[in-house]
């Protein structure tokens, strides 16, 4: 659940009563300083949502869209600074601030979605009232905290809708399910705008009270903004509609309750939008909207609990006392004992460079544990973590786990994220032991389980079988693109299998029992979703973090688990074609998953190589230490990956979505150091064929020479015997003769190797043109080398 925080007794705001001085005036200059920040900001969002039915496209609508999300976290800042101060305004900043945190997980925008949260900030900005309680006493202070509750519950209603909203971004779900996306945005506008009036009300009757005054509306441009929604949300329909006009049409002509209840008329539909219409959405559009919107409330409250920490840390976190710890020393800002005496000793400010952490986490502990040694005479029980620590090719991969943003400095926030997820009863030594070696060697198991799987020998065979003998087509070829691109890009690790190599026996404890939680925990959150992740905010969800490389491989595995039990299922199943069904969906379902993840990887990494990339950093070189080398074949094997990520995208959805089709084409990028190493490669090839060519024509043309020379030789020797045996005239006469007929003869017998003369010329010339074709890369200045 969202965390909504009650008052049970709350303290008196001191505002505008009499006794407002015991507050200092910098919480109240900080206070008008970020009211001024958001009103402004909201009021320039106000205009330009006035002149979008003056865009043209949907891309141009979008950009505004975008700007919205940045004024979320201008009143998000206001509304934490009141609930520093005021128990009641916890109440709203809890629900807010999950919200904003799970909306930042979503990659995509929409209009429609940001219209809303365009009333309900301006609705949260009425906070502001709570500068007029007097007192505990005041009924102001009841009347606000129910018209709180009230707010932050319609907050969780729109968090709900709006991950049901980006959960079916495929365009046959907005076009069938148009009608209740308008019904609950209205609602939702509607309800916003009814608890800014009541506060307002509020507010206006409590200055009129103190001062004889009205208050003007605190929302100038909010009337505005209500009477042009409608005008707002009709002109974006219409840009839709230009995109899929036919499909526009069928839907009007048909009605979208009859379509979602045909599968032929689905089947239609989705021709028009060239969209493969799977088992799970014939399920999804024939469910109540209301059932589906309890589902994603679910969703939500699940991807709250794994931002929670950070939301307590925000509501908790006094700026006050954070400046007080700085005054003590930056050590102060780690949270965990040991690390933070590591700090402390070597008197770090914020950061520091990730070798010289590592190199001073090895001298403290080997420290640490000789004192043990010498003291009790028996070595301390995390004594063999030492040893890891002192191999310097473990270095780098302590460093990558700790970093966050790459930037191969470590900072006190960076730290204390890592420390916190920490698994329950480790020690920070085992902790940093285990992500030195034992993370990797988990990763490739993980990678091995997932071979085994994709090498199903009775698999193959089965899906081989059923394709050739055109049993059910769809369904099997749906299948066989599964398990012919999954491996692709499920091979997202290049290493060896480490998993059973010799390890200290309370490493491999470790990563046993780290394994074992790992996949526990992936597979119950996956099960609250029904094994299917639609966008990257349930990856985030699903592997407990924003760093979807750090789970990749388990979540992979679990899912690739999922498909291989499934098709097992299929394959050996004697009951009825509804059973089948359901067991497709969940290979569907399972697929799906597998490629948002891998995009929401790819995404991660990407964001990763531009980091290295402003920074200087050579990407290539990069790629390859990250992580001790574990995410190298995202680069390398980059064109293998996009021609099976497009092979599962058509077999899932017909077709590339625009939303991935991006991230596609970054894969394939490539640096001017990895595009000199192909050069490099493709010209010793096209060098080694040339030469074959040559050696070929070479042995072509001595064999024609020979017979040429053997033909002169019989040609001589015949002349010569009819000359002895004719007179001289007829001799002139017969010679003339037999040597055209000869010549004839020869020109007969010449001609095919004449013609493969030619043949093998053109042949050399078409392979060294093709050759050079495949070059895609040639430097700047540097002529195109002919062979002859």
């Amino acid at each position: 659940m969202s965390p909504v925080v009650r008052s049970e007794s709350p303290t008196p705001f001191l505002g505008a009563g009499p006794q407002a001085q015991s507050l200092p005036n910098s919480k109240f200059d900080r206070m008008d300083s970020l009211q001024a920040d958001a009103e402004c900001g909201l009021k320039k969002i106000a205009e330009q949502l006035l002149c979008i039915p003056a865009k043209r496209t949907l891309g141009e609508v979008q950009k505004v869209a975008d700007k919205v999300v940045h004024i979320a976290d201008h009143v998000l800042k206001l509304v934490e600074h009141f609930a520093d101060i005021h128990p009641i305004a916890k109440i709203v900043h809890g629900a807010l601030a999950a919200f904003v945190e799970v909306y930042k997980l979503h990659s995509e925008t929409d209009i429609r979605i940001h219209i809303v949260l365009k009333h309900m900030l301006d609705a949260v900005t009425c906070i502001k009232i709570l500068r007029e309680i007097e007192g505990p006493e005041d009924e102001l202070s009841s009347n606000v905290e129910v018209t709180f509750q009230q707010m932050a519950s319609t907050i969780k209603d729109f968090s709900a809708y709006v991950d049901l909203y980006h959960g079916y971004w495929q365009p046959l779900y907005k076009l069938l399910l148009a009608h209740h996306h308008h019904a609950n945005l209205k609602h939702l506008h509607e309800t916003f705008e009814e608890h800014r009036a009541a506060l307002e009300r509020m507010l206006n009757a409590r200055i009129a009270k103190r001062t004889n005054m009205q208050l003007k509306s605190l929302s100038t441009n909010m009337t505005d903004i209500k009477a042009s929604a409608d005008q707002i949300l009709a002109h974006v329909t219409k840009l839709e509609r230009a995109e899929h006009p036919e499909a526009t049409d069928f839907i009007e002509d048909r009605g979208a309750d009859k379509i979602v209840k045909d599968d032929v008329l689905l089947a239609k539909l989705g021709l028009l939008l060239r969209e493969k219409v799977t088992e799970t959405m014939k399920e999804t559009l024939r469910r109540d909207f209301d059932v589906l919107l309890e589902i994603h409330g679910r969703h939500f409250d699940m991807k709250v609990e794994q931002v929670e920490k950070t939301l307590l840390v925000a509501i908790d976190t006094c700026r006050g006392q954070l400046t007080r710890q700085m005054s003590k020393g930056h050590h102060e800002l780690i949270h965990r004992r040991e690390v933070q005496k590591i700090w402390e000793e070597n008197r770090w400010r914020s950061s520091v460079q990730c070798s010289v952490f590592v190199e001073a986490l090895h001298v403290f502990y080997e420290t640490r544990f000789r004192e043990h040694l010498q003291e009790h005479n028996m070595p301390h029980e995390d004594a063999w973590t030492v040893d890891i620590f002192a191999r310097a090719k473990y270095h780098s991969a302590i460093g990558d786990m700790v970093d966050e943003d790459g930037s191969d400095l470590i900072s006190a926030s960076e730290m204390n994220k890592f420390s916190a997820v920490c698994p329950e009863g480790w020690s920070t030594a085992q902790w940093f032991a285990f992500c030195a070696c034992g993370w990797a060697n988990n990763n490739a198991w993980y990678y091995r389980r997932i071979e085994e799987f994709m090498v199903d020998k009775e698999i193959g065979d089965g899906i081989r079988s059923h394709t050739d003998r055109g049993s059910q087509p769809n369904d099997w070829q749906t299948i066989h693109d599964v398990m012919e691109s999954l491996g692709y890009l499920l091979y997202v690790e290049d290493v060896d299998d480490l998993s059973e190599a010799k390890v200290p026996p309370e490493l491999r404890v470790l990563q046993e029992r780290y394994r074992e939680q790992e996949v526990t925990a992936i597979a119950e959150r996956l099960e609250k979703l029904n094994y299917h992740l639609k966008n990257d905010s349930d990856v985030a969800a699903v592997a407990g973090s924003r760093r979807p490389e750090l789970h990749i491989m388990c979540l992979f595995y679990v899912l690739a688990r999922r498909i291989h039990d499934a098709i097992k299922s299929f394959l050996h199943s004697n009951s009825g074609r509804r059973e089948r069904l359901n067991e497709l969906r969940k290979i569907e379902d399972a697929a799906q998953s597998c490629l948002v993840a891998f995009f929401a990887f790819q995404a991660r990494m990407q964001e990763l190589m531009r980091g290295w990339r402003s920074q200087g950093r050579n990407i290539d070189l990069q790629i390859d230490r990250y992580a001790d080398g574990l995410f190298r074949n995202v680069r390398h094997e980059a064109p293998r990956c996009r021609k099976a990520a497009e092979t599962l995208c058509g077999a899932l959805f017909h077709g590339t979505p625009s939303r991935y089709r991006k991230l596609i084409d970054a894969m394939t990028r490539s640096s001017q150091a990895q595009q000199l190493n192909d050069l490099v490669v493709q010209v010793a090839t096209l060098s080694r064929t040339v030469e074959k060519l040559k050696q070929l024509l070479s042995a072509q043309h001595e064999h024609v020479s020979k017979l040429t020379a053997s033909l002169d030789y019989h040609d001589r020797h015949h002349a010569e015997q009819e000359a002895t045996t004719i007179t001289v005239k007829r001799v002139d006469t017969s010679e003339s003769s037999t040597k055209n007929t000869h010549t004839r003869k020869r020109d007969i017998v010449l001609r095919p190797f004449t013609r493969a003369r030619a043949d093998s010329e053109s042949t050399l010339a078409e392979t060294e043109e093709k050759e050079l074709e495949k070059v895609t890369f040639w430097p700047r200045g540097l002529p195109r080398v002919h062979w002859h």
